[in-house]
């Protein structure tokens, strides 16, 4: 195990340097116009000059450098991390529970009105796209009906955080539901199950100690998509809700407001780099940890591999 997770995360760190390369060539590129009409060769020369400057800061110095404020980026992104950080992952801890509990729920019942009504629902508002389900919130929920604030409020605490992590979760939960019950319905029909049955078990029985566990199992290698589905997500809610996450800085970074309120692009390379690299650090860290945790789960993924004889 301890082998794996350092190649786990030997990969992960030369997954960030070639992103982080690529990236910071592109995006020199375009917010550089004394590049355009440039051969490659002279291009690749000046950026690659520029690249070790810019690593050598970062290595050597700590210094991410500044946006075009003058300010240090890293003390911008700090400001902004937490509130996004917080509204994900109170998102992951509502919609694995809820589901597996859900899935569970329309298994158990199934082909009932309570069975029809969960898979109805989840597969509707599933199929609406994030941002759209944030704006009928924010209109019905919040606007109109006064239930919750329609905007985030500093200083509001967890009235901030109903709409967007609702928003946010309503998806995965639809996907949850469906590969539970899907799980727990064609695991039902197996034949140790059905030996189990024969030896007296009922069905709840049978459902709680012998399915969820495995169905709970393929569920893992569903959360990592989900969690970055919902982290892209996040990013439109963010802006939908006003929240002053790292989304916000991202928008800022790209466009600036000139006068009489025309947006224009003026790309902050500092920003976004340090933005990217944090977007791709919390993804790659995530499907990580839950791969860590199917090993731990189903040691059964060892076997035929030479890892299960190290």
């Amino acid at each position: 195990m301890k082998k794996y997770i350092l190649l786990r995360l030997l990969f992960i760190i030369i997954n960030l340097i070639i992103i982080f390369v690529f990236f910071y060539f592109v995006l020199e590129y375009a917010t550089n116009e004394k590049y355009y009409g440039l051969a490659f060769s002279e291009y690749y020369k000046v950026t690659l000059s520029n690249f070790k400057v810019y690593i050598f800061k970062i290595i050597r110095l700590g210094d991410w450098g500044t946006n075009n404020e003058g300010i240090p980026v890293w003390e911008v992104l700090v400001e902004r991390i937490g509130i996004s950080l917080k509204i994900n992952l109170l998102a992951l801890a509502l919609y694995v529970p809820a589901g597996i509990l859900l899935g569970f729920i329309s298994a158990q019942l199934k082909n009932t009105f309570v069975d029809r009504f969960i898979s109805t629902t989840t597969l509707t508002l599933g199929s609406i796209p994030t941002y759209i389900l944030m704006y009928l919130l924010v209109m019905f929920v919040g606007y109109y009906s006064g239930l919750v604030h329609y905007q985030y409020v500093e200083g509001a605490g967890i009235n901030n955080y109903y709409l967007p992590v609702f928003a946010l979760s309503i998806p995965p939960i639809a996907t949850f539901t469906r590969v539970i019950r899907g799980e727990l319905i064609e695991s039902l029909n197996s034949d140790h199950l059905l030996l189990a049955r024969a030896k007296g078990l009922n069905k709840r029985q049978l459902m709680w100690k012998h399915l969820l566990k495995g169905s709970s199992l393929a569920l893992l290698p569903e959360i990592p998509s989900a969690f970055l589905f919902a982290l892209t997500g996040s990013f439109f809610v963010e802006l939908v809700y006003h929240i002053p996450g790292v989304a916000e800085l991202f928008y800022d970074s790209l466009l600036n407001i000139g006068p009489f309120g025309v947006h224009y692009v003026n790309v902050d390379l500092n920003i976004m780099m340090i933005i990217m690299l944090f977007y791709m650090a919390i993804t790659l860290i995530v499907i990580l940890i839950v791969d860590i945790l199917h090993r731990v789960l189903d040691p059964r993924i060892f076997i035929g591999s030479k890892s299960s004889i190290i």
